[in-house]
């Protein structure tokens, strides 16, 4: 009980550090800023927005950014902001579920396979094999055509394309924690391997799967972009930043602020993803599974 007690304020104290250490990192703190406000911006768009993002007047159709329209209108007179509002929405959905669905599934496998071993890590790692001879935008369509589209397929469609990612990620860390001592001499003491999964391989690959988990939303937000920018993503006249894109290459020319906004916020919200991952790359790093302070080994 006391050793209980006494864990409990260092583990906090660990944690505050390394939430300490992520604010202090600039681009990290203005990448959580940018997050904070994205998601702000998805969950009260209703209010938030100007316009109605599928409401057409033909009156105003590409009409340069000004005081009424902020960044303009597209070719059907719809307001530019409005829909990008909007369109934050898909983009979080997708970033996180897709991501979670993939973590869900990939990392029991690949703990499995990387603890077990033998012909069950020969099967799992010969599927993986197969999955990563596609490229991941390849594979997502591939679902999307045979599934259909849809916000819920495209979903799946970048989870199932993620999948392998944790699998080899989990499988790789379970190979090197089983080997060690602590692993060992919870197994002489007759703990089973599930026991073992859940309280000593699992918290100790913890670190570089979750450092996956934000990079992973960063690629799944650019490859639900790339999926409604070829129309098999979100459908029109529902907005996504994709098919925002995909409008306004048709009218590059006449009106570039139909691809540039979009595709401007794309770029930050994918780079902001991908500051928080190395951030946290740097706080949690993947050495601590033999790291110098020594693996966490559950009391």
């Amino acid at each position: 009980m006391a050793d209980a007690v006494a864990g409990a304020p260092a583990e906090q104290s660990r944690l505050s550090r390394r939430a300490g250490m992520l604010l202090r990192d600039r681009g990290a703190s203005v990448s959580v800023v940018l997050i904070v406000l994205l998601v702000t911006m998805a969950a009260l768009a209703p209010w938030i927005a100007p316009f109605d993002p599928t409401a057409q007047d033909v009156s105003v159709a590409l009409q340069a950014p000004d005081w009424t329209h902020l960044l303009g209108t597209d070719d059907y007179g719809r307001d530019i902001l409005s829909r990008i509002i909007y369109g934050t929405r898909p983009a979080l959905e997708v970033g996180l579920l897709s991501v979670a669905l993939a973590a869900c599934v990939g990392t029991p496998f690949g703990l499995l396979a990387g603890y077990v071993g033998g012909w069950l890590d020969n099967a799992i790692s010969g599927v993986v094999d197969v999955l990563l001879s596609f490229p991941m935008l390849l594979l997502a369509i591939l679902v999307v055509t045979l599934a259909g589209s849809g916000i819920g397929t495209v979903i799946v469609a970048i989870g199932v394309a993620q999948i392998p990612i944790f699998v080899r990620l989990a499988r790789g860390s379970a190979l090197v924690i089983r080997e060690l001592d602590y692993v060992a001499a919870s197994r002489s003491f007759g703990a089973r391997g599930f026991r073992i999964l859940r309280r000593h391989i699992l918290p100790n690959a913890f670190g570089p799967l979750v450092v996956m988990l934000t990079l992973g939303i960063a690629s799944a937000i650019r490859e639900e972009a790339g999926l409604s920018f070829l129309g098999l993503g979100v459908q029109p006249p529902a907005p996504s930043w994709g098919n925002l894109i995909r409008d306004g290459v048709a009218n590059i020319l006449d009106a570039p602020w139909l691809a540039l906004f979009p595709g401007l916020l794309l770029t930050i919200s994918v780079l902001a993803f991908n500051l928080i991952g190395d951030a946290v790359r740097d706080i949690l790093d993947p050495r601590d599974i033999v790291g110098r302070a020594g693996p966490r080994v559950p009391k």
